[in-house]
């Protein structure tokens, strides 16, 4: 668990990977690199990336960079065709969503995460999801 980064590692002895963004848009500061992606992951299965987050292509302000930064290019939840934040020109965040989340912990081989993101762009309540496995 890397706690400055906000992400949580878990890997498996045949070279799995469970990769989970627990951040918030960040960073607060200059959020131009910010994604909506909260309690996004990516996936390895005997090292071969099976989820993967597209990133970004560039930095101009085009339609492509919208769509790459928002919700719907992150393998994470949705709801009404909305982003959790409000992406808005090449460099802005607004409505920014809001991430809480308990400590990873080992239990009976199994790493186990709690994490809730409340989209202030959708007006619904928080969504918390849970990711558990057998390494």
């Amino acid at each position: 668990h890397c706690a400055q980064a906000h992400v949580v590692v878990a890997r498996g002895p045949q070279r799995d990977a469970l990769r989970i963004d627990l951040g918030e848009p960040a960073p607060a500061h200059q959020p131009g690199h910010a994604h909506a992606g909260a309690l996004g992951f990516e996936f390895d299965l005997r090292g071969v990336p099976l989820f993967v987050d597209c990133g970004v292509s560039g930095y101009d302000g085009d339609a492509l960079r919208s769509t790459l930064r928002g919700t719907g290019c992150h393998n994470t939840v949705r709801i009404n065709g909305k982003d959790q934040s409000e992406m808005w020109a090449t460099f802005r965040v607004a409505s920014r969503s809001e991430v809480r989340y308990a400590e990873p912990v080992i239990h009976d081989g199994r790493v186990i995460v709690e994490a809730s993101c409340r989209s202030y762009s959708t007006g619904l309540p928080a969504i918390t999801v849970g990711f558990g496995g057998n390494r």
